[in-house]
């Protein structure tokens, strides 16, 4: 798509984050209002850390799921949350990634 004579991409409202070794992770949607979903697609098993700080960052939730070799898993993160910003951290096999996370009001 071009803008004003720039290219600009388009971002669907489904987050991909690939580079955690053997799980595959699909975050969506992003901002949200309710809740977010998280799916995960292990391709091994074992544990998978998940841990939410607030924009201060203080530790908000942190939680261990079991994964199973091809058995998809989904979580629902930030039901209970008041809107704002914060970081997701996903902890697998010794890797781990960072993603942001926004919660909105409710219109």
């Amino acid at each position: 798509m071009k803008v004003a004579g720039e290219e600009v991409e388009i971002i669907s409202d489904v987050e991909d984050i690939a580079n955690l070794e053997c799980v595959n992770v699909s975050l969506y949607p992003n901002p949200f209002a309710e809740k977010m979903t998280m799916v995960l697609t292990p391709g091994c098993s074992g544990d998978l850390h998940v841990t939410v700080y607030d924009a201060a960052g203080r530790m908000i939730s942190n939680e261990v799921t079991s994964l199973i070799t091809g058995q998809e898993k989904s979580m629902e993160l930030g039901k209970d949350l008041p809107s704002g910003s914060y970081r997701l951290n996903l902890e697998y096999g010794g890797q781990s990634v960072q993603r942001t996370l926004i919660k909105m009001n409710r219109s």
